[in-house]
């Protein structure tokens, strides 16, 4: 963000969930906590098309709700909407490249102040932060399948193996993750599988992604290859947490980049601590700090 936007009379945020069922416990978040918006929901609650009846791609898709303050309107998101058109039978839901091919629709050449992605994904330590919030603006993405063997998912634009900054102001970010930590926590849900929530907020904190994987069985392998990935790469820079669409985000929404990313299990323990129970929670985590964060932006503006 540049001195010269901040005397326009209206900023565009563009919110940006990977999955639905993300966005569901998100939303509900934003809908009690910031109450001095003016919420304008499209096709909310959205329910799953019939899979043996699937809808045409939508050419021209709205987003799933509208926050207007006085000064901001925010725009929520959610590539899943972008993909009832593909059948959930499969893995092409959680394809890059198909991910890629709908992300273009919500920023469609508009003028915009910052883009924040929102999701869930795993820590990269030893200890569990699972139920934590992290927020940073880097990101680092790793191609998985660099040898086209995933037929459901062939994303090569890159760029990969290297920490892709944000031009989002420091001192806004500074101010906008200015906030009561534990008071912040205790508007969090519990997490199944976890124990002490922390709220990570680092400026240099790096999202790493793991890109074009379709199957949530490779997570454990994968994921680790892109940690190492990342360390060989010999990043000055701190990596907080690990998932697939942020990088992707940051790539087609441009500079001005936030991410918020919903801890629901240590890394290479997908299968044994990231349930249903475990995602909602953590996703209801994000929205609190998101609502915050969107509300301290709001007013910074």
């Amino acid at each position: 963000m540049t001195p010269h936007q901040l005397n326009q009379s209206t900023k565009l945020i563009i919110l940006v969930v990977n999955k639905w069922w993300e966005l569901d416990p998100i939303l509900s978040v934003f809908l009690e906590n910031l109450p001095e918006a003016k919420p304008q929901l499209e096709r909310h609650p959205r329910a799953r098309p019939n899979q043996n009846a699937l809808p045409p791609e939508e050419l021209e898709p709205k987003p799933r709700a509208v926050f207007s303050f006085m000064n901001v309107r925010l725009e929520m998101w959610c590539i899943a909407d972008l993909l009832e058109h593909v059948s959930t039978t499969g893995s092409l839901h959680s394809s890059t490249q198909m991910k890629a091919l709908q992300l273009p629709k919500i920023f469609n050449g508009r003028d915009y102040d910052l883009v924040i992605a929102l999701g869930t994904g795993a820590s990269i330590g030893p200890d569990s932060l699972n139920g934590s919030v992290v927020v940073g603006t880097k990101v680092f993405m790793h191609n998985a399948h660099p040898n086209r063997d995933n037929p459901n998912s062939d994303w090569g634009d890159g760029p990969f193996d290297c920490v892709v900054d944000s031009s989002f102001d420091p001192a806004l970010f500074s101010g906008a993750t200015r906030f009561g930590e534990a008071e912040v926590i205790n508007r969090f849900l519990p997490v199944p599988n976890g124990f002490f929530p922390k709220i990570v907020i680092d400026y240099n904190a790096v999202a790493l992604n793991t890109i074009n994987v379709t199957d949530h069985r490779e997570y454990e392998v994968l994921d680790a290859v892109t940690v190492n990935a990342f360390i060989n790469a010999n990043s000055p820079f701190l990596g907080r947490s690990i998932e697939t669409t942020h990088g992707l985000i940051r790539i087609y929404g441009g500079p001005s980049f936030i991410s918020i990313t919903a801890i629901t299990n240590r890394l290479g323990h997908f299968k044994g601590e990231a349930s249903s129970a475990q995602k909602t929670a953590a996703a209801h985590n994000a929205g609190v700090v998101a609502a915050q964060i969107i509300s301290n932006i709001t007013k910074l503006l």
